[in-house]
């Protein structure tokens, strides 16, 4: 009898509550469905823009994240070789700069000690063993001397140019090497001209002459010399004296028609 009455107390509340239930389940279906039909109806009118919302989904950053960035060994090692080949550079640098100005100071130098030396080693030429005997017979002087090198460096003797009284000239070209203290002889006949008056018993000339030479260094170098030569009747032998005029202005003046052979 008791378990009659439970059942029965069971069924009676079952069917109050399920009648109240339906409706709103049928409206929850039916807005449900409502909903469906419209979100259906909304992809059929923008079908593009449904479309992009599924391929394009939208993110949101709220912060960047910290990165903590580290040098491990190699950045350190990769540095230090970097400052190192910078300091090795600029000391290579600093050498060849200063070997560059130790080369040009040493060239300079150099170049001054050659100058110093070609003055210390400048050469020249000399004119002795000046010897004179009259012919009164051809009416010539005869004169003959030595050019000598004095200096102790050889050079080579190129040619020699005379001058006389009344404008007599001598050219004698003949290359030869000349050593230290070597001499090459020069012989020249001055004629007296002949005026149909007797031989004079006293003769006067002068000697102006220069003599081309190549030096030690291989440079063309000459060199001017000048005699005043006086011959007396009844003396065999002619004196010879040192030419008091300039020989550089006449070597100003001086015409050279000839050439060295070389």
């Amino acid at each position: 009898m008791k378990c009659r009455l439970v059942l029965a107390t069971a069924f009676l509340v079952y069917a109050l509550v399920m009648p109240g239930n339906a409706p709103a389940s049928d409206n929850l279906g039916q807005s449900g469905s409502k909903g469906t039909d419209a979100e259906h109806d909304e992809k059929n009118n923008h079908p593009e823009t449904a479309a992009n919302h599924q391929s394009q989904p939208s993110v949101t950053i709220n912060a960047v994240p910290q990165i903590d960035v580290k040098r491990d060994w190699m950045d350190r090692a990769t540095l230090i070789v970097g400052i190192l080949l910078l300091l090795v550079g600029g000391g290579t640098g600093g050498v060849i700069l200063y070997q560059s100005l130790q080369t040009k100071l040493a060239t300079e130098a150099m170049q001054k000690s050659t100058k110093l030396q070609e003055v210390a080693m400048r050469q020249w030429v000399g004119t002795g063993n000046w010897r004179g005997k009259m012919d009164i017979a051809r009416r010539a002087l005869n004169v003959s001397f030595e050019v000598s090198n004095p200096t102790k460096i050889p050079l080579t003797f190129e040619s020699a140019s005379i001058i006389a009284s009344g404008g007599q000239r001598f050219d004698i070209k003949a290359r030869n090497s000349l050593a230290p203290d070597d001499e090459f002889p020069i012989s020249i006949s001055i004629s007296i001209r002949d005026d149909g008056l007797p031989f004079p018993d006293t003769f006067v000339a002068t000697i102006i002459g220069s003599v081309a030479f190549t030096d030690g260094f291989e440079r063309p170098q000459e060199w001017w010399f000048g005699k005043r030569c006086v011959w007396y009747e009844g003396n065999d032998q002619v004196r010879f004296s040192a030419y008091e005029g300039s020989l550089s202005e006449i070597a100003s003046k001086w015409e050279k028609p000839r050439q060295n052979p070389h």
